[in-house]
């Protein structure tokens, strides 16, 4: 896929609006924020299903730009390290469809 093509290539990717969010639609993906994958995994590791899209951008070696106004979400968004999501959860979310991830914009 394009980013196998991207790794061999040495091009790393940057994340923008990694929680979903498009200009066609207001807000994150629900799926991402409330969907029963992220929402499961999150309870397992007590953890939100911001810092699972997170953690699992970073497994996969892509940064990923974040916003917060609160310090408090700041300092979530960056507690990727003390944890790890499993294979079985890595495997899971890689699988994962996304409402709206290649549909053209009208």
């Amino acid at each position: 896929g394009f980013k196998s093509e991207a790794d061999k290539r040495g091009v790393v990717l940057q994340g923008y609006s990694v929680l979903g969010n498009k200009p066609s639609r207001q807000g994150p993906d629900p799926e991402i924020l409330s969907g029963n994958l992220t929402s499961s995994i999150a309870q397992a590791h007590g953890k939100s299903t911001v810092q699972v899209a997170l953690k699992w951008l970073a497994m996969h070696g892509v940064p990923a730009v974040t916003k917060s106004s609160s310090p408090a979400h700041l300092a979530s968004d960056l507690d990727l390290w003390s944890w790890n999501l499993t294979e079985d959860e890595v495997a899971k979310a890689d699988a994962l469809k996304l409402s709206g991830g290649d549909e053209e914009q009208q």
